[in-house]
């Protein structure tokens, strides 16, 4: 489905008839061109107490708290996959501020593993799917000819086939 202000592309959830499914929305988000960003340090600082302040903030919905994964990439795992793109939008709302933008996958699925309080020990379709979207967003000049994209945002869901 294409929206004038963002692209999602959705897959279908399939799963056994009858049995329920807790689905989970992981996003994977990077800051675009961070690698022309002067000074690095103050990004990371500034990243950190974003996350922090999200973490407080969302604690009620957030599966495990949000955290850096590599460099200034981060992740964050919710129950609530219906808020997905509302995490995403604070976070784009702190980082306007600083006249940075962001690349943000969601993925809705299924965890394989059982939930921790360090999302980097978890694993499933969810954090596949998550990372899918986010490698849409990244490279979205690449695959115009195959996905409809909106130069308005550089968010992208996926969900669990």
């Amino acid at each position: 489905m294409y929206n004038e202000k963002n692209v999602i592309i959705k897959r279908k959830i399939t799963g056994c008839a009858g049995a329920a499914m807790r689905l989970y929305s992981v996003i994977n988000m990077d800051i675009v061109a961070s690698r022309q960003v002067k000074d690095r340090q103050k990004l990371q600082e500034k990243l950190n107490n974003y996350i922090n302040y999200i973490n407080c903030k969302y604690a009620d919905i957030l599966t495990s708290p949000a955290a850096i994964t590599l460099g200034d990439e981060w992740q964050l795992i919710t129950h609530k996959p219906s808020e997905s793109y509302n995490l995403v939008h604070e976070f784009q709302q702190l980082l306007w501020q600083d006249d940075i933008e962001l690349y943000a996958g969601i993925g809705i699925g299924e965890l394989s593993t059982p939930v921790s309080d360090d999302i980097r020990k978890m694993d499933g379709p969810c954090f596949h799917c998550a990372r899918d979207a986010f490698n849409i967003a990244k490279n979205v000049d690449k695959l115009k000819s195959k996905y409809n994209i909106s130069k308005l945002n550089k968010v992208f869901l996926l969900k669990q086939q």
